[in-house]
């Protein structure tokens, strides 16, 4: 078994987050770095094999973090030219989807 992060590494920023809600952080909430915020429930084989799904992760945040910085800078712009951001779909919505407890119809 591998240690995976249930989240992909990829989508943070920093190197550690805070969580709470968990049974070992009800009271308040603790930072965790993101190097322990992994799980053991896949081999090394199907771990790498969600490579191309963990990147593409990475790109839609990249695009969500992108489009964000740029409506700031347009706020008070009156014309701008149209960006755009291609993502996989699939993709993505396998990782929204397969998140444990996730439900999908």
């Amino acid at each position: 078994m591998s240690r995976e992060h249930t989240i992909t590494k990829a989508m943070f920023l920093d190197k550690e987050i805070e969580v709470s809600g968990m049974p070992w952080c009800v009271d308040q909430p603790k930072k965790v770095g993101l190097a322990n915020l992994t799980a053991k429930v896949l081999c090394v084989v199907h771990n790498s094999a969600l490579s191309p799904v963990d990147q593409e992760a990475l790109r839609f945040a990249e695009a969500m973090r992108e489009s964000f910085r740029l409506l700031a800078v347009r706020h008070k712009q009156k014309r701008w030219t149209l960006k755009k951001f291609p993502i996989d779909g699939p993709r993505t919505l396998i990782n929204a989807a397969c998140h444990r407890g996730s439900r999908m119809g």
